[in-house]
């Protein structure tokens, strides 16, 4: 049987693409002991700390998401995957690419992690794709 807390997440990760943190699952409520069982047994890791609900299909807005949650703020979606969610002919899906401040760089495996000398909440677009993407703009210019 579930818990109140389970199902809040859930219904979190409903609205997130199946993607959710360790920090947001224990703000529904979850136990360090509920999360140990869980992240050992229903649910899928994407990154350190970053999640995906066992049974939730795995998609590319899904892994859009997990990157810009397993990388410190400020970051966004950028390049050509800005571009596929723009609908510009030349964007692509099939990578992960992210930009974020210069020495604030975050390596992880299977992202393309690009630097900006100047990146800050005015570059970002947060509310449109429900996930930091870099604004238009700034896409075209890349």
């Amino acid at each position: 049987m579930l818990s109140r807390a389970d199902i809040e997440l859930a219904k979190l990760a409903a609205r997130h693409d199946g993607v959710f943190t360790y920090a947001q699952a224990r703000a529904c409520g979850l136990s360090h002991g509920q999360l140990a069982r869980r992240r050992e047994f229903a649910w899928v890791c994407l990154h350190e700390t970053v999640y995906r609900m066992a049974g939730a299909p795995a998609t590319r807005r899904g892994a859009m998401r997990a990157a810009c949650c397993a990388t410190d703020p400020p970051v966004a979606i950028s390049h050509r995957c800005a571009a596929a969610l723009y609908e510009v002919p030349w964007g692509r899906v099939d990578v992960v690419e992210l930009t974020c401040r210069r020495w604030e760089r975050t390596v992880k495996p299977d992202l393309i992690v690009h630097e900006a000398t100047r990146f800050d909440g005015r570059d970002i677009d947060a509310d449109s794709f429900g996930f930091p993407v870099v604004r238009a703009e700034v896409m075209l210019l890349q």
